[in-house]
């Protein structure tokens, strides 16, 4: 499984890698500092990530920014982007799952919480897919 993680707080990436690596080492991490350089890793990844995780207020490129500019991409629009962020206000999480957010989470205060909710997430793909394969036999 293959993670990009988009965030302008260093500190917040380093937290988010390591909660990924408690999780589940074989999980591979790409991080990013804001939507732009995200963009710019997509193009240069060789394999697509199975999720994007988002912040919402970053310079150059916000994350809602991001979230409209990797839905006009048809190679990249099907790629499940989670918005991540200390953002909760409703109007807000309403708009970003407009725009095709597959989900609005907000950011766990610690360690625990944040490799809880990635849990959360890679949990619900691995079921998926577990159930497809089920089916297929």
């Amino acid at each position: 499984m293959t993670l990009l993680y988009i965030d302008d707080d260093a500190e917040d990436r380093e937290f988010f890698k390591e909660a990924v690596d408690q999780l589940d080492p074989s999980i591979l991490c790409h991080t990013a500092q804001d939507g732009a350089e995200g963009l710019k890793a997509l193009r240069d990844l060789i394999v697509m990530p199975d999720f994007i995780f988002v912040d919402v207020n970053m310079p150059l490129m916000n994350g809602k920014q991001f979230l409209v500019e990797i839905k006009k991409q048809i190679r990249l629009r099907s790629i499940p982007v989670i918005i991540y962020s200390t953002t909760s206000h409703p109007e807000e999480l309403k708009t970003f799952q407009r725009l095709g957010a597959f989900k609005v989470l907000v950011k766990p205060a610690s360690m625990a919480g944040i490799t809880r909710m990635i849990r959360s997430v890679v949990r619900h793909e691995t079921e998926t897919a577990d159930r497809e394969m089920h089916l297929r036999r």
